[in-house]
């Protein structure tokens, strides 16, 4: 606003004008004019700035999922879902709450072969639309999980710990091509302090 001022400053002395009323729609006209070009500088730097943000999102996401499809050690996986996606804000702003039967049948399904025994807690699942990617968190028992699934490539991954204490973490890779059989699906395990 203080530039605004001394550019209307600037702007009076050239016409020489020294008539209050004429100083005062001529004000008026430039901070009209001002306000609204630099409005659209503003809104075009956001925008820049959002499409910025979010290619380097979806680069994240085509490194996850290039890594959920090649890594022989799941802990990899894990360890870029971690701390690259999560501590990314917009990672975690664009996801819209869903829920998917289909998806929380399969964990079920292979979580039960992992830690019999267990329920599945409500899960809290983000969809990322333009990524056909669903994440989130629940329970398994007194056990936690973390997952993730792209549904282009019917493929998923989950992480599972039988508590926030435990040192062993299970990291499985399954997808939902055939739910009765579940597919094919792939165990690792490793320590806590490597993923």
């Amino acid at each position: 606003m203080v530039t605004r001022y001394f550019e209307w400053r600037r702007c009076l002395r050239r016409r020489g004008s020294n008539d209050a009323g004429a100083r005062t729609g001529r004000a008026a006209r430039f901070f009209r004019a001002t306000a609204a070009s630099s409005d659209r500088t503003v809104n075009t730097m956001r925008k820049t700035n959002q499409n910025q943000r979010h290619d380097a999102m979806n680069a994240k996401i085509s490194q996850l999922r290039e890594l959920l499809i090649s890594a022989k050690d799941l802990a990899e996986v894990c360890d870029y879902f971690h701390t690259v996606l999560v501590p990314d804000d917009v990672f975690m702003r664009c996801g819209v709450c869903s829920s998917e039967p289909r998806l929380f049948d399969a964990l079920r399904a292979v979580l039960e072969r992992v830690a019999p025994g267990g329920k599945l807690g409500a899960p809290m699942l983000a969809r990322l639309q333009p990524q056909a990617l669903c994440h989130g968190y629940t329970t398994w028992g007194r056990g936690h999980v973390v997952f993730f699934y792209f549904e282009q490539l019917d493929l998923g991954f989950c992480s599972y710990s039988a508590s926030l204490f435990s040192e062993t973490v299970t990291y499985l890779r399954f997808n939902l091509t055939n739910v009765a059989c579940l597919g094919s699906w792939g165990i690792a395990k490793g320590q806590r302090g490597n993923a």
